[in-house]
């Protein structure tokens, strides 16, 4: 009988340690949760900070010194900002919180460039900023937008980590007053990754990666739901209880998914327990009686605490169940002990076909390129071999149906009670997504750094083609008598007007052509298009137009947006030899999901969709891989330049929308442009003006131009049209110019982009000697100062290079007949 009683008691005192873990577990989650809430609630007030700073009028009508007064008190209040700052639309610093980064140039900064982009709030993880100093910090950025939604600036803050753990200090303390715990409660705070960035004992931040070293609490982290779990401690090799907790953001801020652990020693949980049952154990060899109602009551207890621990096996088994991670186990021999539902699913094997067989052998026997992977080369194997965490990130997994797909993994030795290695659990993930979104960023920089090429290369072009055109012309009309020498030149202007044109097309691809938009109605400008697209395609060709009414105005330059309709139609047409149907449509679309913006690469709004769609031979994925690249091309040489669809890219886009393609081959071709609709009425058309203006005039025109060909060719041409021309190589010339010559400067004609100051600055500067002074502009492309993406600004006139003499001799009248420009 005393044996039984032992043995119940024994029993007992089992499941009582059982039931306290599991209590005191349970409350370490809560606490986890508790701070993961505060944690995203103090970080959302941050993010709504500057949300609320960048729509305040006083950061939108620039006011540095009240932007400055509000800075330095919001760092006052709250103390855990160490940084704020606003910027002007260039990335200047024109306001912060200290004195000693106003006027700085932020331009080249990531959160800069993303909001200018996205016009959108920018939160990025904790890392160490050049303005936190050796402090983690994480950084919220948002844009200010005028009236208009123009950019004017950004508003950006850098949020203290350390400044964060007195929440966790609160929490943890409370725990401790409420549990009656002997010791504090451990805790740590790991970024998505699995990074440390607040330890309350070793202060490892940014040195330990929790979750690369296999540590269970840091590994479920990653799930939907808080939990427990008991594991050895990492450094003291201690049996400790862990809650565990993932913040998931508030509001509209939708966190960083940080992970929250929270700890206590098994034996410090236990201490007051067995105290506690020592004394009743005392006590029931006195009272024999008491004793036996203990066991009786320990007995009715057994079943209960039984069922919590399949309770806890099955919640741990549930997390393991929700992880979009896959994760399995391997013995000594490399045989799988046991996978989660994402194997299965990335796969293709049933858990039943895994279990028991060798994983080398199912998912991992090939390299990237198809050769066998020797199995002593194997980096999962390696990790139960010589104990140590493998990471890799450029490997594939092959699926049951013989296809491979890219994985990142890491492979973790599991170690028994005495720290030696039984066998390694494999975490991996998926991929395919992240590199598409990487090749389609290697694509946006190729096409950007081609666009740029091209520009430059259409900039040069002009001027040599404004020189070549120029005293093509001129010796035209001094030699009309001359048929043979006309012959010659008009052969010579011809090949200089299609060189002009495919610098035109080389400048719209790179986005810095200089269009003249309109408000405009898509429908109009199609049907106005009818006649000479039926007589582009031939008879044999059905077209047909679906155009919606009510579908809103948009803003672009018509005769650029009809060189996009005929381009499309044309390639159209040279994909169905031999007939078929063209169908031009249009309608109002409502983009608001994300899923569909982002594909579309559009932000959330109202647009214009313009479709063309043949009934072609279509594309592979190769050709429409390249589709917009200029001199690309799939017709037969000297069918085309390769340049059409490049132009329509760079159209669309410096229209502020965007192009996209659907095409299989048979299949036929659908072209999607969506344009943002404008909320005004449609402009009026303006008048036409005569052409003919007087060829010359006794005025002055200080010509600044660092080209010499150029500036020689316009000097000459002005000079024989009777004008008094100052000549300068370049803006500072053209300032000592102006400084000596005593009588009045009628006109300054100046290159845009010169040596020193841009042709913009050299007119602000001279405006102030010179109010009455008129300006003309010229240049084969520009991009800064009085164009601004390819938009000129209103009230500034703009020659683009090339130009014939009478457009030269029309455009300088115009300016100086035109009323003031100021």
């Amino acid at each position: 009988m005393m044996v039984v009683a032992l043995v119940f008691v024994a029993l007992g005192f089992h499941s009582f340690q059982a039931n306290v873990i599991a209590t005191t577990g349970e409350s370490l989650a809560f606490a986890a949760s508790d701070i993961a809430e505060i944690v995203d609630r103090v970080l959302f007030e941050r993010y709504n900070d500057v949300l609320i700073a960048a729509k305040a009028a006083t950061f939108q009508q620039g006011d540095r010194r009240t932007m400055t007064e509000y800075l330095v008190s919001l760092k006052k209040i709250y103390p855990a900002y160490l940084w704020l700052a606003v910027t002007d639309s260039n990335g200047q610093v024109i306001a912060a919180s200290d004195a000693a980064s106003v006027g700085q140039d932020r331009s080249a900064s990531d959160w800069f460039e993303y909001v200018r982009k996205q016009k959108g709030i920018y939160a990025q993880d904790a890392q160490v900023f050049k303005e936190s100093g050796r402090a983690l910090a994480v950084a919220f950025s948002a844009p200010i937008q005028g009236p208009q939604g123009e950019f004017l600036g950004v508003v950006t803050s850098r949020v203290g980590i350390p400044a964060l753990e007195e929440i966790f200090l609160k929490a943890v303390r409370s725990f401790q007053v409420q549990r009656r715990a002997a010791q504090i409660p451990e805790y740590q705070f790991l970024t998505r990754d699995g990074d440390v960035i607040a330890d309350s004992i070793l202060r490892q931040e940014g040195r330990v990666n929790l979750k690369l070293l296999g540590l269970p609490s840091a590994l479920f982290t990653g799930s939907a739901q808080s939990g427990y779990v008991e594991e050895t401690h990492l450094r003291r090799h201690v049996r400790v209880v862990s809650g565990y907790a993932q913040t998931r953001g508030y509001g509209d801020f939708l966190g960083f998914h940080w992970g929250i652990l929270v700890r206590l020693d098994r034996d410090v949980i236990l201490a007051s327990l067995r105290s506690d049952l020592l004394k009743v154990g005392l006590a029931g060899i006195l009272l024999w009686l008491p004793m036996m109602a203990v066991l009786v009551w320990t007995t009715n207890r057994l079943l209960r605490e039984w069922n919590q621990a399949r309770q806890l096996s099955s919640h741990n088994e549930l997390i393991l169940n929700s992880m979009d991670e896959g994760i399995f186990g391997l013995d000594l021999e490399g045989r799988t002990t046991f996978v989660n539902p994402a194997v299965v699913k990335m796969i293709g094997w049933e858990a039943k076909e895994l279990i028991g067989k060798t994983q080398h052998d199912i998912l991992h026997h090939s390299k990237p390129d198809g050769t066998p992977y020797p199995l002593e080369e194997c980096p999962i194997y390696a990790a139960f071999q010589d104990g140590r965490v493998h990471h890799v990130a450029n490997e594939v997994f092959w699926k049951k149906d013989g296809t491979s797909f890219p994985v990142e993994y890491i492979s973790n030795p599991i170690r028994n009670e005495q720290g030696q290695v039984v066998g390694a659990v494999v975490t991996f993930r998926d991929m395919t997504d992240r590199q598409k979104l990487e090749g389609q960023l290697r694509h946006a920089q190729k096409m950007e750094a081609i666009g740029r090429l091209a520009g430059g290369i259409a900039h040069d072009f002009n001027n040599l083609l404004t020189v070549i055109n120029g005293y093509c012309a001129e010796l035209a009309s001094r030699f009309q008598e001359n048929h043979e020498l006309c012959k010659s030149l008009e052969v010579i202007s011809n090949a200089g007007e299609r060189a002009a044109t495919l610098t035109r097309q080389l400048l719209a691809f790179s986005r810095r052509q200089v269009l003249q938009p309109k408000i405009l109605d898509l429908n109009a400008i199609v049907t106005n298009m009818g006649m000479m697209l039926r007589r582009t395609i031939g008879e044999d060709i059905d077209l047909v137009t679906v155009l919606r009414p009510g579908i809103g105005w948009i803003k672009s330059d018509p005769g650029q947006l009809e060189q996009v309709i005929m381009n499309l139609a044309v390639n159209a047409r040279d994909a169905m030899p031999t007939g078929g149907k063209l169908t031009i449509e249009t309608a109002s679309v409502d983009l608001e999901h994300s899923d569909v913006t982002q594909a579309e690469g559009l932000e959330p709004g109202r647009y214009v969709m313009l479709a063309v769609i043949d009934t072609g031979s279509g594309m592979d994925e190769t050709v429409k891989a390249h589709l917009f690249e200029p001199y690309f091309t799939t017709k037969l040489e000297g069918k085309g330049t390769g340049l059409g669809l490049s132009t329509v890219y760079g159209i669309v886009k410096q229209s502020g929308g965007n192009i996209s393609v659907y095409s299989e081959p048979g299949l036929g071709t659908t072209f999607k442009i969506y344009l943002p609709v404008v909320q005004q009425p449609s402009e009026t058309t303006e008048p036409s003006i005569d052409k003919a203006r007087p060829r010359g005039g006794s005025e002055t025109i200080l010509l600044a131009e660092d080209e010499p060909t150029v500036r020689d060719l316009l000097a000459d041409l002005l000079r024989g049209g009777g004008y008094t021309v100052l000549v300068a190589r370049d803006s500072k010339e053209a300032f000592q110019l102006s400084g000596d010559h005593a009588g009045p400067i009628d006109l300054l004609l100046t290159d845009v982009v010169m040596p020193g100051l841009s042709g913009y600055e050299l007119a602000e500067r001279l405006r102030s000697t010179r109010p009455h002074m008129k300006v003309l502009y010229m240049s084969g492309y520009t991009d800064v100062g009085i164009v601004r993406h390819g938009l000129l600004k209103p009230g500034l006139a703009f020659l683009q290079k090339p130009f014939l003499p009478d457009a030269l001799f029309a455009k300088v009248r115009s300016v100086l007949e035109a009323p003031s420009q100021r």
